[in-house]
């Protein structure tokens, strides 16, 4: 059903166009064009075009130029399109002339010695041409100096359509892609433009898009206007807040090349129910030109979170603060969370930036404190004043960390005390060293 309203928008431009494209005396105006108008290929790789006619009467010759973006392209082959001698029932006089340098190509064809009946009328294709991709880029297809010829040598009269070449394809998405925003209380109200860039010749356009509906509302849809400034547009979209989606779609009404480059087609207002998380999908997307040919292209979808995330360390205690080495420290740090959800992460507690220990926070809800306590062994660390610091690890989607990291200060760490044992031992080698020096200074008395 969703695709049903797309289709049938598309099919009302198309019915429209029908009708519009005709000359003054009542029957449709002649054209000349590119096909497909839009064609894409990576670097290295080739895409054809046929440059084909429409409601043509009495065709005998033809001539056209077409021109690229030589950096770009390159021309490997033309070949003779089968309207003219209707699949090999006439005979012709079919030339081309390529010039890769400047990035033009020269085709002229007429009947040659046919009666004025073999004349071609109606449409079909007058010549195919293949490229080879040498270069990402744009570059516009361009027909020039066009002319078609009757039996008698009579122009007749016509349109020119060109075409366009793109790599990489033109994008349909969503602007702002990421939306991660706290302060979106219930109540509050965001916008999000649905935008396209890179394309070409763009006639009519429609997608679906969906949302979690337990977490938004859909209060606006308006067209953008990318289409309305080039002519008048047929406009339409349903909303399923119930389900989560929409669709919508806009075609132009009359005879234009379409719309080229990049800007807004759709302006949607959202109203924020509840806090949350929710994809905001694009999908079942149309871009056309306006033969009705599909456009390629990229579809990126956007993303809304206005939960708040934030661990935070908001104490540290350190006992005691000095000690002799080889001692032992208790450090107890105190964690919150002041945001809306539930989290789990890690605490680490370092000294001087090595690590005196790691511990995980299991399911922290919001509001709520945690105290760990870390024991640091001084054993075998150097004497000397460190500075002792906590940090809660960053937890997904959290945007203020400048209150995971805590810094305490500094510890002392002292020199070991020496035992009684040791003391007296020192003594009595001491009073030893004294008593035998004293004898000896004697004993060399005269």
């Amino acid at each position: 059903m969703r695709d049903k309203s797309i289709l049938l928008a598309s099919l009302v431009g198309l019915l429209i166009l029908s009708v519009a494209v005709v000359n003054v005396n009542g029957r449709p105006t002649t054209r000349i064009y590119v096909n497909p108008s839009t064609s894409t290929a990576k670097p290295g790789g080739s895409f054809t075009i046929d440059v084909g006619i429409a409601d043509v009467e009495g065709l005998y010759g033809y001539q056209f130029y077409l021109k690229w973006n030589a950096s770009l392209l390159n021309v490997t082959k033309v070949v003779e399109g089968s309207f003219l001698n209707a699949e090999g029932a006439h005979k012709t006089f079919f030339t081309r002339k390529i010039n890769n340098t400047e990035g033009l190509v020269r085709v002229w064809c007429t009947l040659q010695g046919e009666p004025a009946t073999a004349a071609a009328s109606g449409g079909g294709t007058l010549a195919t041409i293949t490229f080879l991709v040498k270069a990402e880029g744009r570059s516009v297809l361009e027909l020039y100096e066009t002319e078609l010829r009757t039996y008698e040598g009579l122009a007749i009269p016509h349109e020119v359509e060109g075409g366009y070449f793109t790599y990489s394809l033109p994008k349909l998405y969503l602007d702002p892609p990421s939306i991660v925003d706290p302060t979106l209380l219930p109540g509050s109200s965001f916008m999000i433009n649905v935008s396209v860039v890179d394309v070409a010749g763009l006639y009519a356009w429609g997608f679906n898009l969906s949302w979690n509906p337990h977490l938004l509302n859909v209060t606006g849809v308006i067209e953008g206007p990318f289409l309305r400034d080039v002519g008048t547009t047929l406009y339409a979209y349903e909303v399923h807040q119930d389900e989560g989606y929409l669709y919508i779609n806009c075609t132009l009404t009359g005879q234009s090349p379409g719309a080229s480059g990049g800007g807004t087609l759709a302006v949607i207002t959202f109203l924020v129910e509840e806090g949350g998380e929710s994809y905001i999908d694009l999908y079942d997307t149309l871009l056309i030109d306006y033969g009705g040919t599909g456009i390629p292209h990229r579809v990126e979808g956007g993303y809304l979170n206005n939960l708040l995330h934030d661990a935070a360390v908001v104490d540290v205690g350190v006992s005691p603060s000095t000690v002799r080495v080889g001692d032992s420290i208790s450090v107890t740090v105190t964690v919150k969370n002041n945001g809306t959800v539930t989290e789990t992460f890690d605490v680490a507690v370092y000294y001087d930036g090595r690590s005196i220990g790691t511990k995980p926070v299991y399911g922290l809800e919001p509001g709520a404190e945690r105290t760990l306590t870390f024991s640091w062994s001084t054993q075998g660390v150097a004497e000397g004043d460190y500075t002792i610091r906590a940090e809660a690890g960053m937890v997904p989607g959290e945007a203020n960390t400048g209150n995971n990291v805590y810094v305490y200060g500094t510890v002392s760490v002292k020199p070991p005390e020496q035992s009684f044992l040791t003391t007296l031992i020192v003594a009595v080698m001491v009073a030893v060293a004294i008593v035998v020096g004293v004898v000896f200074y004697m004993r060399r008395r005269p």
